[in-house]
């Protein structure tokens, strides 16, 4: 996978066109290959050694095209602790955010709002860890206080009380599974801008094997249903984090903890910029 701005002067290539094996820029006509090489530039034969498009690591998974911004990726594709690796997919769902991709993971720990907007009161103190470099971990146990149609869809699924587990990789990825049901989310945040982001949610689920085709298309719609029930779960964020900008603030000494960890996780991640690191006055 390639840029998709010309190396020329940052013309945007999804406005131009294909020709043969290339893309044609729309400014300038100039062409590249697939490799993102320039084959052509009409107003002159020679071609310049740097007239060349970034190219990007890319892989697939679950549908989702995902590419790592850099000569090469920092960690493996994570998998799902506990699931096969042969998983079924919901199809994505996208949904538009009014704030910057980094919103996303930074509200995962942001354990103080779970009661207020998501109607989840916890059982015992969540837990933080690091598994990995890139990885931050949070699990819970919670209780489900009925106010909305899908805590009384929880409810009836989880008995109540649901446990779940969530791990952030690299500030844009959100692997979740709820240890009740057996089902896994798959959450990712893309930039649009500097100040806005796209998630596209898509949810997962084991493949058995030599199952039926009645089974087949019942899992099918199960994983549609659970992607819509993350969804509407998240749907009360959506206002509250428009324009939100955490910079500097006064974290609270016990209740703010997770957010602490998740500040400190934020900061080591490597190609941060000044502009996007997250801290408060005191989280040591």
């Amino acid at each position: 996978m390639t840029s998709r701005f010309c190396c020329h002067i940052g013309t945007d290539l999804s406005n131009g066109k294909v020709v043969g094996e290339t893309i044609e820029c729309p400014m300038h006509a100039w062409r590249f290959d697939t490799g993102g090489r320039c084959t052509l530039i009409p107003v002159q034969s020679s071609i310049p050694d740097q007239a060349q498009l970034l190219q990007l690591s890319c892989e697939e998974h679950y549908g989702i095209i995902f590419a790592f911004y850099g000569d090469k990726p920092l960690f493996d594709f994570p998998q799902m602790n506990d699931f096969a690796k042969d998983l079924k997919h919901s199809p994505p769902l996208a949904v538009p955010l009014a704030a910057p991709y980094s919103i996303t993971a930074l509200n995962t720990f942001d354990t103080q709002h779970y009661e207020t907007l998501h109607s989840r009161r916890f059982i015992a103190p969540p837990l933080v860890t690091n598994p990995d470099k890139y990885c931050l971990r949070i699990e819970y146990t919670a209780e489900i206080i009925k106010r909305r149609w899908v805590d009384y869809v929880m409810d009836k699924l989880t008995k109540s009380v649901t446990s779940v587990a969530i791990e952030a990789w690299g500030g844009s990825i959100l692997l979740l599974k709820n240890v009740d049901t057996g089902i896994a989310s798959l959450v990712c945040t893309v930039p649009t801008s500097s100040g806005s982001s796209v998630l596209y949610i898509t949810a997962l689920k084991e493949r058995k094997e030599r199952q039926s085709w009645l089974v087949s298309i019942f899992d099918g719609l199960l994983l549609r249903v659970a992607a819509v029930l993350l969804k509407s779960y998240l749907s009360p964020d959506l206002n509250v984090l428009a324009n939100m900008r955490p910079h500097k603030g006064a974290l609270l000494d016990e209740a703010d903890d997770t957010l602490k960890h998740f500040f400190r996780y934020w900061n080591s991640l490597p190609g941060i910029t000044p502009d996007e690191q997250m801290s408060s006055e005191d989280i040591n």
